[in-house]
This record gives structure tokens, C-alpha cells and sequence, in this order.
């Protein structure tokens, strides 16, 4: 309050302040500091804030007046709501400080960070120091006259020379000057002589990489008697530094994010939640590019036990928060860790062969669904380069999976997959339909073909000892398996197990695509380019009718309705040849309700397509 009337009286003493000095108490800044109500303290700090958005402040008034006051009300203060405020305030007041008084501020920070004694002082400190370097403002790029400087010796240099030559003094002068040693021709230049050689964005680094950097990565992570404390705002403020200054990331991310990463092995739910929070936020700001980096830290940190549940709930956080960021990232920003990233979401979405283990009592364990958000978040980002390579660990997969358990999840997660890739704005619908119809052509099942697998009639004792040595190769099923038979040792007759009959999973992926774009009205008759591809796919989709698969047939009988309502003008759709299948089919029916419902429908739609051309 003295300061108050002081500057009010002396105009001359920092006139520039004058915004914050107001006459009535309850909108004056220093007056507010000293409430002892907590909301006006706040208030006050949102005011400063305000005002110097609006107005600005010379150097001299805000070292000598406004960080002295702020300073002593971050030592004092208790309440977290006020420490907030007035670190950010420090940070919007920073924004109008030339270099020289910007720098002066980091090292006066520092100054009372290094001698800071209260652990709560200590993170107030570091939270101001975090906003200061939010608010850096200036550019890195070469001053003006630096160059015009450069510009000028290259346009010297480039200017043709005329030798002439030297005379005898000249001469003489030269042959002189070389028989001094190298220490007397080397320039002897003192470390402020040096300095001024320095460029802008050099000194900027000298102080803030060398020397703010180790401070901020020595306090972001703490012990206290209450436990660990994980400081976010420490690690994002080193992110953004290095985004200034992207020629350190390669030698300062990597021990940054393994401290964060051996955290995430902590039984302390509020220490793991800190940590993800905090890699999510950096990989926001750092981009895509480093998931894979994080990817391989998780892989190689956390390999066992509860371990491997948070690593997939970890990673899945991490691409749904970069898929979320402003701007969005560009399509195929993460193809280049596509096959990393797979890896580790299917080995987790797929359930455990034999006695379900006890899952461990923690939050990452009781959630299930997160492997198959991830891969949707992935569908919506890939390229079109990349369809080959986002299937192909789904199609190894085909051969390993036996149980019913083990097929619906990888249905599931094909499921997901086609949401993410149907709302993917980034794939042509060219290419899609050519992906469709490769993919139907390679896992419908050849009409007529026989399903490999010789049936051979083999010993009971043998075909064990088979299973024993091939068990993942083939399963055996007993047909008519009784305790009598099991006593007399009648011969059995085992089914080799065929990875073909799997292969339907795949076709289904195909179909539910196609329907999704059918549905959606993406396929115009009016486009000549959609009308050639479903020419050559109409075909592939009547073939599937032919599946055993009850999911396979409802979806191929689903896609041909909506086939069958575009009106096409270069093709002719053999209604014929689909309505004899659907005849027969209506004929097997046994109870299937959606089944026969939607044979019923396409009957109903190629009827009304015939009446409407003979019209």
C-alpha cells in the first residue's frame, strides 16, 4: 500500500503502472494483493494478466517493481489457487521483455530456485520458471544484419579478381610475415570478444539448454515424505525447448522419457495416472513421429506381470491424445511404427489360451476395451500405402486362432478397424474398393474346391503322440467319442486343422466395409469410376453367397440390396443368377430370423429394379 500511494504521488517513479494503480480499491491491483481473502488475491494476479496484454511495461518497472512483489507473494503464499495465478502472471508479464531483461528474469529464477530451501517454494519456483519459458517470444531465425553481413563477403567473393603482380617490397613483406610462428599469427580473443561472435539463437541456447535444462530435469521428478511427485509442467517446459532447439532431442528425450516410463511400474495408481498424463502431453506437442520411440521404451520396460496390461492402456492413451491434437496429424504420420504398434495391441486384445490367470487389481487391468480403440484411432490415420501392412499381422493370426473365445475377438477387433478406416477421409474410395475386392478374391472360399486335409483312420495312442509333437499344427475331433469306445481302443478319426477355415474372418472385415460405404451413400452411379469397380466387384459379392459362413452370407446378401437400388447404365446385374441362390436359401432356412429377413428384402429390391425397366 505504501508502494500504492507512493507511485501515485511521484509521477515520475514508474508511471507506467498506473493502469494496475486505480483509485477505487476494489479494482487496484496492490491493494488486492494485500486482502486476505483468497479470491481477491487471485483476482489481483488475473488483473496483472490483463493488463499487460493491454498495456505495456519498461524493464526497469517490471524487475525493480512487479517481480520483487510477485516473488515475495510465491514465498509466502500457501494457498495452490494464488501460486498458480501468480506464476502464470509472472509468465504474461515476460512476454514484453526484450532479450537482455528476459534472460536477466531466467537467471534470477534459477538464482532462487538453486538457494530455495521449502519444498512448496521449490515447486512455485519451477511453475514460474515453466511459464516463462511458455511465454518465449522470440525468433531464432538470423538477425537482419547478420545477413546483409554474410550476403556481402558472398557477393565479394564472387566478384572476379585481377592478379597483378606484387612488387620487391611486397614481396619481401610476405616472405616476413610467414616465418612467424603460429601462436603470433592466431588472433588472441578474450570470452567477451567471443560472445559478440555468437549468434542470437547460440546465446539463446547457452543459456537456456545448458543452463536452465539440467535444472528443470533435476527437480521434474521429487521425493517427499509423502512419496514420488511427478512435476508435468517441468517435462512439457523441457519438450517445448526442444522444439526450439530440435538438434538436442535426439541426446535429451530418450533419459527423460525412461524416468517417466520405470514410474509406470509403480502399484501407486496416482503416480502411474501422473506419469501417462505427462507423456501423453509431450508426445501432443512433440508429434507423432517420437510414438515410436515411446513404443520401444514400453516394450522394452514393461514385460511382465500388471506390467503388460498398463503397457497397452499406456500406449492406447498416447494415440487417441495425438490423434486428438490441434491441428490434427497429417495422414501416415505413424506408419512408419505401424507393425510395432499392432504387435503389441492384438497380443494384448487377444484372450489367453487355457485357464484365465487371476488379473491383477489395478485400473489398467479391469479395462478390455482399449486395444480395440487404439486400433480404430489407427484405421482413421493410416495412408493408403499402408492397408497391406495394417492387415498383415491380422492375417498370421488366422492360423492361430482355434477357440470360439479367440475368433470373436479378433472379429471384434477387424470391427473396429473397419470404423476407423470407413471414417478415414484420407483413403480414396478407388483404392478402397480395389482393397475390397483383393481382399474377397483371396479369402472367400473357390466354389466347388475340396477343403484340404486327408481323413486317415489312426490309432488312438498314435493320434496323441501326433498332438504331443504338432499341437499347434492341428486339433483332432472325435466323432461319436464314448466311455465304451474309449475302453475297447476303437480307432478315432481326426480332422487335421486348416487355417483356411478361418479365412472367412477376413472376407467378413471386406463385406462390412463394402456395407459401411454402401449404407453411407459413398458409391454414386452417377461417378463413372465407382460404376467400373463395382462392375468387377459384383461378381466377387454374388460368389459370396456361396460361403458356409452364416456372417458371410447375411453380409453379402445385405451389400447386393443396396447394390441392387443404384442405377447403373454400363453393366446389366444378372438378377438370375443371385435369385436362384436366394431360392435355395430360403429353402435351408432353420430359424435364422435376420437371415431369412434380409433374403426376403433383396427378392423384394430385384423384383421392383425389374418392374421399374419394364416400365
Amino acid at each position: 500500500r505504501v508502494f500504492c500511494e507512493t507511485i501515485r504521488q511521484v509521477r515520475d517513479i514508474h508511471a507506467d503502472l498506473a493502469p494496475l494503480n486505480s483509485p477505487e480499491k476494489t479494482e487496484n491491483f496492490f491493494y488486492k494483493l494485500c486482502s486476505t481473502q483468497v479470491v481477491a488475491r487471485v483476482d489481483a494476479f488475473k488483473t496483472l494478466q490483463v493488463v499487460s496484454q493491454t498495456n505495456t511495461f519498461s524493464s526497469n518497472s517490471v524487475m525493480k517493481a512487479l517481480v520483487p512483489i510477485t516473488m515475495g507473494m510465491l514465498e509466502k503464499e500457501t494457498d495452490p489457487n494464488v501460486v498458480d495465478a501468480c506464476a502464470e502472471a509472472i509468465g504474461a508479464v515476460s512476454r514484453q521483455l526484450e532479450w537482455p531483461t528476459y534472460a536477466l528474469l531466467v537467471h534470477k529464477v534459477l538464482k532462487e530456485l538453486e538457494i530455495a530451501k521449502q519444498p512448496s517454494y521449490r515447486r512455485a519456483l519451477l511453475k514460474t520458471l515453466c511459464f516463462i519459458i511458455d511465454s518465449f517470444h522470440f525468433s531464432l531465425a538470423p538477425e537482419e544484419r547478420e545477413t546483409e553481413a554474410i550476403s556481402a563477403v558472398v557477393a565479394e567473393s564472387m566478384k572476379p579478381q585481377h592478379h597483378q603482380q606484387p612488387n620487391r617490397g611486397e614481396k619481401r613483406k610476405r616472405e616476413q610475415k610467414t616465418k612467424k610462428t603460429a601462436d603470433e599469427d592466431k588472433p588472441k580473443t578474450t570470452p567477451v570478444e567471443a560472445s559478440r561472435h555468437q549468434t542470437f539463437a547460440e546465446k539463446v541456447a547457452g543459456i537456456l539448454i545448458k543452463r536452465v535444462l539440467p535444472v528443470m530435469r533435476k527437480h521434474m521428478i521429487e521425493k517427499e515424505d509423502s512419496g514420488v511427485i511427478i512435476q508435468s509442467n517441468a517435462a512439457l517446459a523441457i519438450v517445448k525447448l526442444l522444439v526450439l532447439f530440435p538438434d538436442y532431442v535426439e541426446q535429451v528425450f530418450p533419459p527423460i522419457l525412461t524416468m517417466l516410463v520405470i514410474h509406470l511400474k509403480s502399484r501407486v495408481d496416482g503416480l502411474r495416472d501422473s506419469a501417462r498424463r505427462t507423456v501423453c502431453d509431450m508426445l501432443k506437442i512433440l508429434g507423432p513421429y517420437y510414438v515410436e520411440h515411446v513404443a520401444q521404451e514400453l516394450q522394452a520396460q514393461l514385460t511382465k506381470g500388471f506390467g503388460l496390461h498398463v503397457r497397452s492402456y499406456v500406449l492406447s492413451a498416447i494415440i487417441q491424445a495425438v490423434a486428438a491434437g490441434d491441428p490434427p496429424p497429417a495422414p501416415g504420420s505413424l506408419d512408419h511404427c505401424l507393425p510395432l504398434l499392432l504387435d503389441i495391441f492384438i497380443t494384448d486384445g487377444m484372450p489367453v489360451s487355457g485357464a484365465a490367470p487371476a488379473r491383477p487389481k489395478i485400473r489398467e487391468a479391469k479395462s478390455t476395451g482399449h486395444p480395440s480403440a487404439a486400433l480404430q484411432v489407427l484405421g482413421t490415420m493410416i495412408a493408403p500405402e499402408a492397408l497391406s501392412t495394417f492387415l498383415a499381422p491380422f492375417q498370421s493370426l488366422l492360423a492361430k486362432v482355434h477357440t470360439k473365445k479367440e475368433i470373436a475377438a479378433l472379429e471384434d477387433m477387424l470391427r473396429r478397424v473397419m470404423i476407423g478406416m470407413n471414417n478415414n477421409k484420407a483413403l480414396p474410395l478407388s483404392d478402397m474398393l480395389e482393397f475390397i475386392q483383393s481382399t474377397l478374391e483371396t479369402y472367400l472360399p473357390i466354389p466347388g474346391a475340396v477343403t484340404p486335409g486327408p481323413v486317415q483312420r489312426i490309432s488312438r495312442k498314435k493320434t496323441l503322440d501326433a498332438r504331443a509333437q504338432k499341437v499347434d499344427d492341428y486339433f483332432t475331433v472325435n466323432l461319436g467319442r464314448t466311455e465304451a469306445t474309449e475302453r475297447k481302443g476303437i480307432s478315432l478319426k481326426p480332422t487335421l486343422h486348416n487355417p483356411h477355415h478361418n479365412e472367412h474372418v477376413l472376407a467378413n472385415f471386406a463385406l462390412q466395409l463394402l456395407h459401411a460405404y454402401l449404407k453411407r451413400g459413398r458409391l454414386s452411379p452417377k461417378d463413372p469410376a465407382h460404376e467400373e469397380h463395382l462392375k468387377t466387384l459384383f461378381p466377387v459379392v454374388i460368389r459370396a453367397m456361396d460361403s458356409t459362413q452364416a456372417r458371410t452370407l447375411l453380409l453379402s446378401i445385405k451389400c447386393l440390396s443396396f447394390i441392387m437400388r443404384l442405377k447403373f447404365t454400363k453393366f446389366e446385374l444378372p438378377t438370375g443368377v443371385f435369385m436362384q441362390k436366394v431360392v435355395s436359401i430360403l429353402k435351408k432356412m432353420e430359424g435364422e430370423g435376420e437371415l431369412e429377413q434380409a433374403c426376403i428384402k433383396l427378392a423384394t429390391v430385384a423384383i421392383r429394379r425389374g418392374q421399374r425397366k419394364l416400365k
